[in-house]
């Protein structure tokens, strides 16, 4: 067992951590204060191939795999959680879909332009009805002649508002499971209304969105796989989409921790550094103990899929303790720091949003738990969805170390 990284990997974090420190940080404010979608930010990032690591390089990618793309997703949310959002949207939800489930034809259209940000995607799953219950979509799509005509509406879609297209499961039948099918629908296509929805928790920087479909025909030859398979499309799609989360929560309690050590190092009262306190001290070694198990699993998770496993299994588990962890480095952080986690000069209050964020992306840690918990039990096998990337296999041969 060799718990190091290569020098490849090593490499490749050191260019991402580069990259954050000279590119992403000087700019913190500006991007705060222009409040909008930083596209030419992403466009730099994807210039670096930073979405292309699991991508064979007859589309822009790097080949060099899961665990560099988590390596990679892990240091730039740490600087700017906001921004990290691309790292499912532009690289393992929307394109890895594609390039997993697609024919040629779809995979030359959308692939390369994807990670490559001269298109912006969006995964269309969450309706106001159907989010952790995802085979409770109600966003219908009707076979008529070539094409299908789509009606209903999806919410708290990232990248909608700012999207080219998106991947939109829709039901074709009755029937809970067997009923879904996925479909790749172009933004602009008639019949699609996008709007933008902003909060007091989440910036312009990553806004969701809710969409509309108004009988919008869509050709098809957009639709992704086959009838039918849109319940194995959306679970496999969410299990890559769990690597990259699961690094972006690692990011983002490390960037906690980074907060509080230096504060507790900084800060005195009763004469002493606070960080000379007992209590400060337990909150600082829980957050630094389990991040670094967390960090553990993440690695395992890339690891495992690097080698041709599906891994569904340790997605659930990295998911699910990352964004945990991270959610109580950030309530921890925000203890050390007191009144001063609400200023604006701290980054504290920003981390504790995006801690509890992520404990709800990718199937929340209720799910998660389910199915822990369901596969422990010996209920349900969690390595049940890996067929479904057996019966349509990308052709991984030549790369990812195989």
């Amino acid at each position: 067992m060799d718990f190091e990284l290569s020098e490849n990997h090593q490499a490749i974090r050191d260019a991402a951590v580069e990259f954050a420190r000279k590119r992403i940080q000087p700019q913190l404010a500006d991007l705060k204060k222009k409040n909008q979608f930083p596209k030419k930010l992403l466009q730099e990032m994807a210039d670096l191939g930073f979405f292309g690591c699991t991508f064979p390089e007859k589309y822009g990618g790097t080949e060099t795999g899961f665990l560099s793309q988590a390596l990679i997703a892990e240091e730039i949310a740490r600087v700017l959680f906001e921004v990290s959002f691309a790292f499912n949207m532009q690289c393992m939800t929307c394109p890895f879909t594609i390039l997993n489930w697609g024919n040629d034809q779809q995979r030359d259209r959308y692939v390369a332009d994807t990670i490559a940000c001269r298109k912006i995607g969006y995964f269309g799953l969450t309706e106001p009805n159907a989010a952790s219950d995802a085979a409770a979509i109600q966003t219908s799509a009707r076979k008529e002649g070539d094409s299908y005509i789509l009606n209903g509406s999806k919410i708290w879609i990232t990248y909608a508002p700012f999207s080219d297209y998106g991947i939109i499961f829709a039901r074709t039948s009755e029937d809970r499971y067997q009923g879904l099918s996925c479909f790749i629908v172009p933004s602009d296509l008639p019949g699609v209304k996008i709007v933008e929805m902003r909060s007091k928790f989440l910036s312009g920087l990553s806004s969701p969105g809710e969409i509309y479909f108004d009988d919008c025909r869509l050709p098809a030859e957009n639709l992704l796989g086959e009838e039918g398979q849109g319940f194995a499309i959306l679970s496999s799609a969410l299990n890559y989409g769990r690597l990259t989360v699961a690094a972006r929560s690692l990011g983002i309690g490390q960037a906690c921790l980074d907060e509080m050590l230096f504060y507790a190092d900084n800060r005195m009262q009763f004469q002493q550094k606070i960080g000379r306190f007992q209590s400060v001290k337990a909150l600082i070694a829980e957050a630094t103990v389990e991040l670094e198990a967390s960090r553990m699993m993440v690695y395992r998770n890339g690891w495992l899929k690097d080698r041709g496993k599906t891994a569904f299994r340790e997605s659930a588990y990295s998911k699910y303790f990352a964004s945990e962890v991270t959610h109580r480095a950030a309530e921890a952080a925000m203890k050390i720091h007191g009144a001063y986690s609400f200023h604006d000069e701290y980054r504290i209050g920003d981390l504790y949003i995006a801690g509890a964020v992520v404990t709800v992306a990718e199937g929340s840690s209720f799910i998660q738990r389910g199915i822990i918990a369901d596969d422990a039990l010996s209920w349900k096998d969690a390595e049940r969805y890996a067929a479904f990337d057996k019966r349509y296999p990308v052709d991984f041969s030549g790369f990812l170390g195989h």
